[in-house]
């Protein structure tokens, strides 16, 4: 069983952003967790707000509570702070799912 949740960002800094995934990597590997899916997009306004997205990933995770504790992470929490929050200007949890 794995546990999956899909993202849709506007990435406004596409260096700092690279920075982002390339710090927060390991740790996502440490949990387990991997992109499955990952695609740069021609702007779409999609969401219950109308965002506008360039980016649209798919990450899997074991269970519900190994993405807790992965996104709960000080260490996660450094990097997110440091380099995604000024990376993007729109990120959301559009949807999640269990599979086997």
């Amino acid at each position: 069983m794995s546990y999956q949740i899909l993202v849709g960002a506007n990435i406004t800094d596409q260096d700092m952003y690279e920075e982002y995934r390339r710090q927060m990597f390991p740790l996502l590997s440490k949990s387990k967790g991997e992109f499955l899916y990952d695609f740069n997009a021609t702007p779409l306004e999609m969401g219950k707000l109308g965002q506008n997205y360039n980016r649209v990933f798919v990450i899997s995770f074991p269970d519900e509570n190994t993405k807790t504790g992965f996104f709960a992470d000080p260490d996660y929490l450094k990097i997110r702070q440091a380099l995604l929050l000024g990376a993007v200007s729109e990120i959301e949890q559009i949807s999640h799912w269990s599979s086997n």
